[in-house]
């Protein structure tokens, strides 16, 4: 019996260990400083709902003389990026900290690391922590809103600022970031977006935003020797006038004057 429960309790300090370990990419998510802008530019959906990627590419057929075909050159498209998410007035959002406790809670208290009282305090601290933030957003939104009454311009509510954000890079032709679960690309563009306001509620609007790939062709002097297509389409110079005459005592231009003077 003393073996199996040696091997019982090493099997449950290896449970805790593999948990509390599952728990150290949640903090280091939390503690590591993200690199780049988030989201669109910095913007973040409330509610994202679906990313889309997609490359292409034009792959040009020949048919030769027995009908059998052939591809010979491959065009690769801009990549393109469709994002759809919601914005709303009022979300109920866990910061990274207390996501990050209250992960560790329900991961360790199940293995006996906390006992069952102190599993529900830290529950119920969690759940305080929780409400008192979004008292304390619930509240600033309150006082810009009234800012807004004592100023020339009403406030904005987060969808209408939304809305005023993608018009504006839109009409600027602005070059952004755009975040996807894959990779981070700089170079996109808005080709087309889209703002829909559904009848079951008026508190919240759902976004659409097609995103292209921009390249800029670039420009170098060479002040140096001509080398390719520049130095096969160069040609040596030939003198065809006569030497010691400008274009003012040209043969041509004396023979004009003289006719003009008949």
């Amino acid at each position: 019996m003393s073996l199996l429960n040696t091997i019982s309790g090493a099997s449950g300090l290896i449970g805790v260990g593999s948990s509390a370990l599952s728990t150290i990419g949640l903090g280091a998510a939390l503690i590591t400083p993200q690199k780049g802008k988030r989201g669109i530019e910095g913007f973040l959906m409330d509610i994202p709902i679906s990313e889309t990627v997609n490359y292409n590419a034009q792959i040009t057929d020949h048919y030769v003389e027995d009908n059998t075909f052939i591809q010979d050159h491959v065009a690769i498209e801009p990549i393109k990026i469709t994002l759809v998410g919601k914005v709303a007035e009022l979300v109920v959002s866990k910061p990274a900290a207390l996501a990050f406790a209250s992960a560790v809670s329900e991961r360790l208290a199940p293995l006996g690391v906390f006992s069952p009282g102190q599993r529900q305090k830290a529950t119920d601290a969690i759940a305080t922590a929780a409400v008192a933030l979004s008292a304390i957003d619930s509240a600033t939104a309150a006082l810009n809103d009234l800012g807004g009454l004592f100023s020339d311009d009403l406030g904005k509510n987060k969808q209408q600022n939304a809305f005023k954000k993608f018009e504006g890079w839109f009409n600027t032709r602005a070059i952004i970031s755009v975040e996807t679960p894959w990779r981070t690309y700089t170079d996109m563009i808005i080709e087309s977006w889209s703002a829909e306001q559904g009848e079951e509620s008026i508190y919240e609007s759902t976004f659409t935003l097609n995103f292209k790939q921009m390249r800029f062709v670039s420009t170098s002097i060479n002040t140096g020797k001509l080398f390719g297509r520049v130095k096969e389409q160069s040609a040596v110079e030939v003198p065809k006038g006569v030497p010691g005459q400008t274009a003012t005592t040209s043969v041509e231009l004396g023979k004009f004057t003289g006719w003009l003077s008949k």
